[in-house]
């Protein structure tokens, strides 16, 4: 058994997740696990399909075992996000992390992330970031003044970066794990171009969105767009976070300052301005547009809004996952789970209730989530759908 680990959103997925996932198994990967993020994603978003729809795309479209990354660490930065999935990756006993990235060449991921940890330790970041910059703007500046050549290009691609972090995850906590790399082929991540049949996930959420299905018939694969449009008909799809702006902004003026600079990524005074921008702001757009600075990107605005929803603080996010949580599964992945069940760890199971008695704290921010996200579709679903929803098996 060769297990191949990913991690991944998969919203919604599309062509290019199921090249990556056809690739992973021209690379020798027998088997392959998924560790993909919940209700909420990294770029501070709503994710636009149920975990439930999305796990069942990616079973039938090639991956093997999908597991749960909670909200908690979904709403977090690379480093965050990334050592949660590694950990979880890690505990299924996967051998490989098979990522997409700009670069396509993986020793020079691992060299450019060893130059990108120097420069942060460095006194030059500091310096850089007492000018107002951003952090990954700080750390790019700092890599081209330190080492030069082309290292600056190469640690600014959104896959590189979170590939960076993936190695930097393995290295620290899972030094088994082979980090494993695909190009990405077509379009880049989050770009606006699309070509012939794989587009950016965004382009692809704003047609969903949009209603547009017309064109995406061109960017997902066909069980994909069956299930997108078995959610839109029953009234569960598409997800948009308007739904719940008024229940967001409505928290984010209720918070004090102090109780501001508890949230993750909140620090430097940036409480006051969120404070200031609460009580200004007429939509969330206003809001994030208010609080956004050249430091602080809209990625981090945004997902400290949702932190401040569901109530997660910075220590909280803090704590490694506690638990590991089965979405979907095909025969093969019953294999993955049952390899995993045999090795010591956090405890493995697709019973939600069972879980929640063994580690309640750990889970009770991943309810929350989902029963958020239960008022945030087209039509409101009650609450306690983690407990309800039974995991996909195909």
């Amino acid at each position: 058994m060769q297990v191949a680990g990913i991690i991944a959103e998969y919203n919604p997925f599309h062509n290019g997740h199921a090249y990556h996932l056809q690739k992973t198994r021209e690379l020798g990967a027998t088997h392959i696990a998924v560790v993909m993020s919940s209700s909420f994603v990294q770029r501070g978003d709503i994710a636009a399909c149920s975990k439930w729809a999305r796990a069942e795309a990616a079973l039938r479209g090639g991956a093997d075992l999908i597991v749960e990354l909670p909200a908690l660490y979904a709403l977090s930065p690379a480093r965050n996000f990334a050592r949660a999935g590694v950990a979880l990756l890690h505990r299924l006993g996967a051998d490989w992390l098979c990522f997409g990235s700009e670069e396509g060449d993986g020793e020079r991921l691992r060299q450019a992330a060893g130059l990108a940890a120097e420069a942060e330790r460095s006194a030059l970041m500091g310096e850089l970031l007492s000018r107002g910059l951003s952090y990954p703007r700080a750390r790019a500046a700092a890599v081209a003044e330190l080492y030069g050549g082309d290292w600056p290009q190469l640690i600014t691609g959104a896959n590189n970066l979170l590939g960076m972090e993936y190695i930097r995850a393995i290295q620290e906590i899972a030094p088994t794990l082979l980090p494993v790399t695909i190009p990405r082929c077509q379009t880049l991540h989050d770009g606006e171009e699309a070509g012939e049949t794989i587009a950016s996930a965004s382009v692809v959420r704003r047609h969903l969105r949009r209603g547009e299905l017309a064109a995406l018939t061109r960017y997902l694969p066909d069980s994909s767009f069956r299930i997108c449009l078995e959610e839109i008909s029953r009234l569960r799809a598409p997800v948009t976070e308007r739904a719940v702006e008024r229940l967001l902004l409505n928290r984010l003026r209720e918070l004090t300052p102090e109780e501001l600079a508890l949230l993750p990524e909140v620090s430097e005074g940036l409480e006051n301005r969120l404070s200031r921008a609460a009580k200004a702001a007429v939509s969330l757009e206003d809001f994030y547009m208010k609080a956004k600075t050249k430091r602080y990107t809209m990625a981090r605005i945004r997902r400290i809004s949702f932190c401040a929803l569901l109530g997660i603080t910075r220590e909280l996010q803090q704590t490694p996952p506690s638990y590991l949580r089965v979405l979907g599964a095909n025969r093969r992945g019953m294999e993955i789970l049952a390899r995993a069940k045999e090795r010591e760890g956090v405890p493995i199971s697709s019973k939600f209730a069972s879980l929640y008695r063994q580690h309640p704290a750990g889970i009770e921010t991943e309810v929350r989530a989902t029963d958020l996200y239960a008022l945030a579709m087209p039509s409101v679903h009650p609450c306690n759908l983690d407990f309800t929803t039974k995991p996909v098996i195909l």
